[in-house]
């Protein structure tokens, strides 16, 4: 089978802040998890955090383990795919909820540096670096089958790709709201990794290099990691 060649990820949040664990409080945070035995949407996904040396992916705690078509599906991916593709949802999963009606509807809107979520180009290679793209989002409230609580979800539109073979990241900024009764916060695990500092964790010293392309352009655009 031809292997595919895809794009490379980094899903993060700003000022919607990462947390190691799950608990719902009157705070809102991003999942993160660093341990190295992260379910599969608990570091953002897709994540260069699981893209392995040779490029192939580790699909480890994908959902519905030990359903023997999906098993299969995801042993196919791994064994034949080299980075992720270039069309396909890109997640964020948080705490508690967020408020999905303050979500713009206009798939345009998030094309602006002032979304509330986007999709940015941070390859330090792409003649397109720093472009965002129109989105398609939502936020899923309760758990399915595949998809946890609490999950944000962020489609580039169809008919405008993402390029192979370029890294981008999932971004969420303070502009972000919280439902009624919480309230978003900021997470120093985080910051650390903006400032390119280690936060600690089994994935910390990879996590530093794999979430430099998003700070060296944070950096670039005046975005300050206290900020975020």
């Amino acid at each position: 089978m031809e292997r595919r060649r895809g794009i490379r990820g980094v899903a993060i949040a700003l000022a919607a802040v990462a947390l190691m664990g799950h608990r719902c409080t009157d705070r809102v945070e991003m999942v993160l998890d660093l341990s190295g035995n992260a379910g599969l949407f608990d570091a953002g996904f897709p994540t260069d955090l699981r893209l392995l040396a040779d490029g192939h992916l580790d699909l480890a705690g994908y959902p519905r383990a030990g359903h023997t078509l999906t098993d299969h599906y995801a042993e196919v991916i791994e064994e034949d795919t080299l980075g992720w593709p270039p069309v396909m949802p890109l997640y964020l999963r948080f705490t508690g909820p967020l408020d999905a009606s303050a979500l713009p509807n206009d798939p345009a809107a998030y094309e602006d540096p002032g979304a509330p979520v986007q999709v940015v180009d941070v390859d330090p290679n792409s003649p397109e670096r720093g472009r965002r793209f129109p989105l398609q989002v939502r936020f899923t409230t309760v758990a399915d089958t595949y998809r946890p609580e609490w999950l944000l979800q962020a489609l580039p539109v169809i008919g405008i790709p993402l390029r192979e073979g370029t890294t981008y990241a999932l971004i969420a900024t303070g502009d972000l709201v919280a439902s009624s009764g919480f309230s978003l916060q900021a997470n120093p695990a985080l910051t650390d990794l903006l400032r390119g500092e280690d936060p600690g964790g089994a994935l910390g010293p990879r996590a530093v290099d794999v979430y430099a392309p998003v700070a060296a352009r944070l950096a670039l655009e005046g975005i300050a990691p206290e900020r975020i």
